[in-house]
C-alpha cells in the first residue's frame, strides 16, 4: 500500500491524472475502508479530492473544502491555527502543496500567502532541528503561488536560487522540481515581456 501510495503521488506530481486515477482505485482495493486509521483517511480524503477535481468531476472550490476537511483531521481549525505553536507533519504538508495547485488555478488567496510567510517566518526564527527542510518546505510553497505575477518573477527567481543551494546543503529533493518549475514559469513571464532571453536561461538550468 505505501508503494502504491508514492506512485500516485509522482504520477499527479507529472500529471499522469489517468494512472493516477488507476492507482488509487487499486489502493482502495488494497486497503479498504474499515482499516482506516486516521493519517489514511486523511490521505484518501486528499487525493480523491485532487483527482476528483483533475477529471472534472468536483470543482476547484470544492477541493479546496475537501483537502481542509482532510488537513482538519489532524488540526482543530486550519482558518485559526495558531502558527507560533505549530510546525505541519509530512502528510500535512503534502495536503498543503494540493491547496497550492488548486490556488493556482483560481487565483491569489491573500489569507493563505500570508499563512505561508508566517510559517516561513517563525520556522527561520526559531531554528528548531531540522528546521532547513520546513524552511524549504514552505518557501516553495509561497514560491508556486507568486510565480505567475509577472511583477514578482525577480523576486521568485532569487529565492528558488537560495533555496536551491539550501536544499544542496542540507541534501534534500523532494521539492527541487517545484522550485524549478517556478524558475521556469518565471523565465517565461519575464520572456514575455521581452526582460530575458530563453536560450540563455535554458543553458543555465541546463548547468
Amino acid at each position: 500500500a505505501f508503494e502504491l501510495q508514492e506512485e500516485l503521488i509522482k504520477e499527479l506530481e507529472c500529471r499522469n491524472i489517468s494512472k493516477a486515477y488507476l492507482l488509487l482505485k487499486e489502493l482502495e482495493r488494497t486497503m479498504p475502508e474499515e482499516q482506516w486509521d486516521r493519517n489514511d483517511r486523511q490521505f484518501f480524503i486528499t487525493y480523491r479530492a485532487r483527482i476528483d477535481m483533475e477529471i472534472g468531476k468536483i470543482t476547484e472550490d470544492q477541493c479546496l473544502k475537501k483537502l481542509k476537511e482532510a488537513l482538519n483531521l489532524t488540526m482543530k481549525d486550519v482558518d485559526k491555527i495558531n502558527l507560533d505553536e505549530w510546525v505541519f507533519n509530512y502528510q500535512e504538508q503534502m495536503i498543503i502543496l494540493n491547496m497550492i495547485e488548486v490556488y493556482r488555478r483560481i487565483g491569489y488567496d491573500k489569507e493563505f500567502i500570508e499563512l505561508l510567510l508566517k510559517m516561513v517566518e517563525n520556522i527561520k526564527n526559531a531554528e528548531m532541528p531540522g528546521w532547513e527542510e520546513d524552511y524549504v518546505f514552505f518557501t516553495t510553497c509561497y514560491l508556486k503561488l507568486i510565480d505567475e505575477d509577472s511583477e514578482r518573477c525577480e523576486e521568485v527567481l532569487k529565492l528558488a536560487e537560495e533555496m536551491l543551494l539550501l536544499c544542496k546543503k542540507i541534501r534534500v529533493s523532494q521539492v527541487v522540481p517545484d522550485l524549478y518549475d517556478s524558475i521556469l514559469c518565471c523565465i517565461r513571464k519575464l520572456g514575455e515581456r521581452g526582460e530575458r532571453k530563453l536560450e540563455l536561461e535554458m543553458q543555465a538550468l541546463k548547468r
